[in-house]
């Protein structure tokens, strides 16, 4: 398993070489683990929808904006941790359309360390191990296409 002290480099190799789409729904089914443990929101469920639709992906931003709003006004420190990486989930989804947002380009990047340190502040194990499993298996794949373009 992936060492703590190695995750934000294992993060970068994967997701440096992967297109914007790739990280959005990386960065989605990742935020989807954290999800699980907090209350259902009709933005989870908007976010839900333009995941499928990437010809939308530009409402990105309105969707942020509507995450934030909820944020602001929530008082327990789970569900505010929950919707911070909504945000970023939000703006990694409008960087990757064809009328990208530009705002915190590397959001996708911060979403698995985000989503360990959620678990780890409220105790749920279950989930550090779900992403450090993740981060390995797409590591290991990585590695393993490196190796084989070396014996070309």
């Amino acid at each position: 398993m992936i060492e703590d002290k190695d995750i934000q480099s294992v993060i970068e190799q994967i997701l440096g070489c992967q297109t914007q789409k790739w990280q959005v729904i990386f960065a989605y089914n990742i935020h989807k683990l954290v999800r699980k443990e907090c209350k259902e929101r009709k933005s989870w469920k908007a976010l839900d929808q333009l995941i499928t639709q990437e010809e939308n992906w530009d409402q990105g931003k309105e969707l942020f904006e509507a995450v934030r709003v909820e944020n602001l006004s929530e008082e327990e420190a789970k569900e505010i941790s929950c919707l911070c990486i909504g945000e970023l989930v939000c703006k990694a989804l409008s960087n990757a359309s064809w009328r990208p947002g530009i705002f915190d380009e590397g959001s996708s990047y911060l979403i698995p360390t985000k989503t360990i340190e959620f678990s780890k502040e409220f105790d749920l194990p279950k989930i550090e191990i779900q992403v450090k499993s993740v981060l390995h298996s797409n590591y290991a794949t990585l590695m393993r296409k490196k190796r084989y373009k070396g014996k070309r």
